[in-house]
């Protein structure tokens, strides 16, 4: 299909004066379209002001924050308010009530597993955010790690998966960190080494596993 529709609107572009090939798939061309019709959307995008109330509380001496929700009929499709007179009516009332009442709590409790182990993305990205190194800065030390001091293993990895036959070498390498690192004795003596993490799955390793010391 690709192929001949390619051929096709090559030669219809050429009868409209276009010299160049016009390729056609049945996964670029759509994908093309949805480029082309964010970068309209961009072009066609005009900002509209908008505000929010965000109170600062306080309930038996713990500091939080709410957020005012305004009424409908002055928000947009994302329950923004539009309208300034209102927001600034709403800011004036809460400021004279001086306390604010209860109506609800909901809670939920969730269970959330231990994190993957890094691959080179997630370990960008913690970079990032915790020490304010950019990409190339945290792949250069990653690399470092790996080739110059030999602490850690491959770096340029997409996986955070370990393949279940490492599972072995675990007292090892712990045992290498203490070496390295001793202040992390009291660590060490909470750790169960016989315990497996979602992170052991030979099924989720890809070409290289998830970034470990060694």
């Amino acid at each position: 299909v690709g192929m001949n529709l390619s051929r096709l609107f090559t030669v219809l572009g050429r009868q409209a004066g276009y010299d160049g090939v016009l390729s056609v798939g049945r996964v670029q061309t759509p994908t093309l379209k949805l480029v082309v019709d964010r970068d309209r959307e961009i072009t066609a995008f005009k900002s509209v002001p908008f505000w929010a109330i965000d109170v600062s509380l306080s309930a038996s001496g713990q500091p939080f924050s709410a957020q005012w929700v305004p009424p409908d009929g002055c928000t947009d499709d994302a329950g923004r308010c539009l309208q300034q007179p209102i927001a600034q009516q709403a800011a004036q009332q809460i400021r004279a009530a001086g306390a604010a009442q209860v109506l609800s709590v909901e809670t939920e409790r969730v269970r959330e597993g231990p994190p993957l182990l890094f691959d080179l993305g997630t370990l960008q990205e913690v970079c990032s955010k915790q020490l304010g190194l950019d990409v190339q800065e945290a792949l250069e030390i990653a690399q470092a790690l790996y080739e110059t001091h030999k602490a850690t293993t491959y770096p340029r990895s997409d996986s955070g998966y370990l393949p279940e036959s490492m599972f072995a070498e675990v007292p090892t390498v712990l045992d290498s960190l203490l070496k390295t690192d001793p202040s992390l004795r009291p660590i060490m003596g909470q750790l169960d080494r016989s315990q497996r993490s979602r992170a052991w799955n030979d099924g989720k390793v890809t070409a290289h596993h998830g970034i470990i010391p060694t």
